[in-house]
């Protein structure tokens, strides 16, 4: 039987998409597939500590897609206009990969315009029905009509997250309108298939997962870093950012870390910090850990995944409450475990 190439591009905001995609990546190398991934240096090298020379990269030179958080009319307009044009470069560069190769089928993570008329494209996406800024509610049967418009234009879409709402998404995922080549492929987790050891918990370690784009990571680190600084007997793992000037011997960073030192850190850990992107959710899920989820200011989803997760996490939607928290460790340590033990993943 011939071996079917397949071309994979996860959007290139943080290591989030990237890392959901390692499940699917291994399942396609389990049936014999050839892996081609597209994507920037950063998310390229992050597969290459994962995947070696088992499949081959192809660095995306375009420049990333970004966010902004000051909101206005302006911004919205412009954010629109920008999303547009990435599409357009998204399918530009997609067709000349395919000029250069045969590819059996083509899987794109959030990157609506990255798919060919004449080959199979799958879009990954939570995202069904984003949410839009309250004081721009009225835009959202615009963004209805967009983005049914780019659903249809791909040959599947596939949401990782379960049928039953609300799922691990809620809104996002679980729309009130129909979407033909719709399948739900429950929530992808680097570490669904890895076996939950049984090490103990370290009372005194804290675990730091920073996320988001490269520079935002470092920020958010430098900032939570000076909250541990002035706490006594505990050991910081900062992982997801360059290393930092600290004060504390005890914070320790990591910045390319395997998925096996990520998971024996998330296991062992007393406290967790995260963000509330969705990929980390979907992490924290699969090991059924609870955390403290700091929501970015500003990104709607975020701030509505934290509070659709409250019963099974902590939220600390300003720096303040956080600090709080770190003050009160065996406090908060407690709250979380009793979060763990009524875990479950639907409300």
């Amino acid at each position: 039987m011939e071996q079917k190439n397949i071309l994979i591009s996860p959007l290139d905001w943080g290591i989030g998409h990237a890392a959901r995609c390692i499940p699917i990546i291994n399942n396609f190398i389990n049936q014999g597939c050839s892996i081609t991934i597209f994507a920037s240096e950063e998310i390229n090298n992050f597969f290459k500590i994962r995947f070696g020379e088992n499949i081959f990269y192809i660095n995306d030179k375009s420049k990333p897609f970004s966010y902004n958080k000051k909101i206005s009319l302006l911004k919205i307009f412009h954010f629109a206009l920008k999303m547009k044009k990435n599409t357009i470069v998204e399918n530009r560069l997609c067709a000349e990969l395919c000029e250069n190769k045969k590819y059996d089928l083509i899987i794109s993570d959030n990157r609506y315009g990255f798919k060919h008329d004449n080959i199979k494209s799958v879009l990954i996406t939570h995202q069904l029905m984003p949410i839009p800024p309250f004081i721009f509610r009225f835009s959202k049967p615009i963004i209805k009509n967009y983005l049914k418009k780019i659903f249809s234009s791909f040959s599947e879409v596939w949401v990782p997250d379960y049928k039953k709402p609300d799922g691990l998404a809620g809104k996002l995922s679980h729309v009130n309108f129909k979407i033909p080549n719709l399948k739900y492929i429950n929530p992808l987790s680097r570490f669904e298939k890895l076996e939950i050891n049984s090490l103990p918990i370290d009372e005194n370690k804290i675990l730091l997962i920073s996320s988001g784009p490269k520079n935002h990571r470092k920020i958010i680190s430098k900032n939570f870093a000076s909250i541990f600084e002035k706490i006594p007997n505990i050991n910081v793992f900062i992982i997801g950012t360059t290393p930092f000037e600290t004060k504390n011997k005890k914070i320790n960073t990591i910045e390319s870390p395997s998925d096996n030192e990520i998971f024996e850190l998330i296991t062992t850990s007393s406290i967790i910090i995260a963000g509330a992107g969705y990929s980390t959710i979907m992490d924290l899920y699969a090991l059924k850990r609870s955390a403290i989820l700091v929501p970015t200011r500003g990104q709607t989803e975020q701030i509505y995944l934290s509070k659709l997760h409250e019963k099974n996490m902590l939220i600390a939607r300003k720096f303040k409450t956080l600090k709080i928290m770190l003050e009160n460790l065996k406090e908060t340590s407690y709250l979380l475990k009793k979060k763990e033990e009524n875990f479950n993943i639907f409300n």
